[in-house]
């Protein structure tokens, strides 16, 4: 009998223990699910601004490219 108590606790305790980790892991996903689509929502750059957010000198590295595109055109 007492060896069936202690076993009854031990699983009890790691049924619990996997049970917080499966629930944690899922509430991870979500998080993670929930940040992806927030990224993807506010991503309205076009593939031709892509110096679009990237802050200090960037206005000037995109009228050098515009530059180097109307001289290719020619």
């Amino acid at each position: 009998m007492e060896l069936r108590g202690l076993l009854k606790i031990k699983l009890s305790a790691a049924r619990s223990l996997i049970g917080r980790n499966n629930s944690a892991m899922k509430l991870i996903a979500k998080i993670i699910r929930e940040r992806q689509s927030e990224k993807d929502f506010g991503n309205d750059v076009t593939a031709t601004d892509i110096w679009g957010e990237l802050g200090i000198g960037s206005d000037v590295a995109a009228a050098l490219q515009k530059k180097t595109n109307s001289k290719r055109k020619r």
